[in-house]
């Protein structure tokens, strides 16, 4: 309410210095002939009866005139101090971090505790002796700039809570700076992914430009990971990036993928890593481990899924995605009435999709049930 009404009046008293230069202004350029002679004749005839009105209303003027000057003065003053509180609101944060750093430097200068200052030294010490004694602890803690013990505690417990405040804000904006610096890594990563797809040609230049970008890719990734070790997107990201590279470290990024998942309570992601360690066991060549982990990796990833109720086009593009690697794999084993019953329900998932893809993917799916 006083901040309002202050800022009210400094409105008023600079519009009443306002109209002040704009009436001398207008004085000057009326006393001269800029305008014309007529124009200052007719000003100084205006002066004349102005002056003559001024005589007969001089007792009037002589009266009020100090109450007039008064009422100057309180707006001057009441500008000055909503100009006052105005930087001083502007300051705040300045001079509230300032007044953090010296209490932060108050209590980091009393530590470490210089044990000989406060406990007693004179005699042989003993088993079970107090840590500190009342008066050497008050004498060390006026040094620093402390109360006595008996109100060191309620300072104290009043810092402990602005500390707290202060550790919690900056936690959660570092995490936030975290994450925004990360989905920058992620979207630099996906650039240079994507400028690797429009190389189209097999070329021996074009190969490496090709590489190049998804090794950029990939680094980016990696950087995203730096920042933020869990995040889902860049962990799936950089595993795909090495699977394209022909990377080994592809699996353990997968492994990390599927922990974090399950660490985030992530069903769908957890099941992604589950059906991409699968494939890439599917595309090892090794037959027994395509039967075994291939194959039990995406029995898991169908387990993994099977629980979630809430329909999502990411969960059911999973689902459809997670059958029909599995019924690859089975065809590959030559387990084909499994197979061709996980290719129906991965059908049926892509059909409730409605997408383009979906479609295509359906056509491919018919091909390989009429085969």
């Amino acid at each position: 309410m006083l901040q309002s009404f202050l800022r009210g009046v400094s409105k008023l008293l600079i519009g009443v210095i306002a109209l002040v230069v704009a009436t001398i202004l207008l004085h000057h350029i009326l006393s001269s002939s800029w305008l014309g002679e007529d124009l200052r004749s007719a000003y100084d005839e205006y002066r004349s009866l102005a002056a003559r009105r001024y005589q007969d209303y001089a007792a009037l003027i002589s009266q009020h005139g100090p109450m007039l000057g008064l009422m100057g003065t309180l707006l001057s003053g009441g500008w000055a101090i909503h100009k006052t509180l105005y930087y001083a609101d502007h300051n705040l944060p300045a001079r509230l971090k300032e007044y953090l750093e010296r209490n932060d430097q108050r209590l980091l200068g009393a530590l470490p505790l210089q044990l000989e200052q406060i406990t007693r030294t004179a005699g042989a010490s003993k088993v079970g002796e107090p840590v500190a004694f009342y008066g050497p602890l008050t004498q060390f803690l006026r040094s620093k700039g402390f109360p006595s013990p008996n109100h060191l505690l309620p300072e104290l417990g009043s810092q402990a809570k602005e500390l707290a405040t202060q550790i919690d804000v900056n936690e959660r904006n570092l995490q936030g700076l975290k994450t925004a610096k990360a989905a920058v890594h992620i979207l630099n990563g996906a650039a240079c992914a994507a400028q690797a797809t429009m190389l189209r040609t097999e070329s021996e230049h074009e190969n490496m430009r090709r590489r190049h970008y998804n090794q950029n890719a990939l680094r980016e990734f990696e950087a995203a990971l730096a920042v933020d070790p869990d995040n889902l997107d860049a962990l799936e990201l950089s595993a795909k990036q090495l699977m394209l590279l022909g990377d080994a470290n592809a699996r353990l990024q997968l492994e990390k993928l599927r922990d974090a998942a399950e660490r985030r309570k992530n069903s769908i992601r957890r099941a992604r890593a589950l059906r991409l360690l699968g494939e890439l066991h599917e595309h090892s060549g090794v037959l027994v481990r395509l039967r075994t982990d291939a194959k039990d990796l995406l029995k898991e990833a169908v387990e993994e899924l099977s629980h979630l109720t809430q329909r999502s086009d990411e969960l059911t593009l999973e689902k459809a995605r997670v059958f029909e690697t599995l019924a690859r794999i089975r065809m590959k084993l030559n387990q084909k009435p499994g197979a061709r019953d996980n290719y129906r329900k991965a059908r049926g998932h892509y059909a409730e999709l409605g997408t383009e893809l979906g479609r295509d993917r359906i056509r491919h799916i018919d091909e390989q049930l009429s085969g």
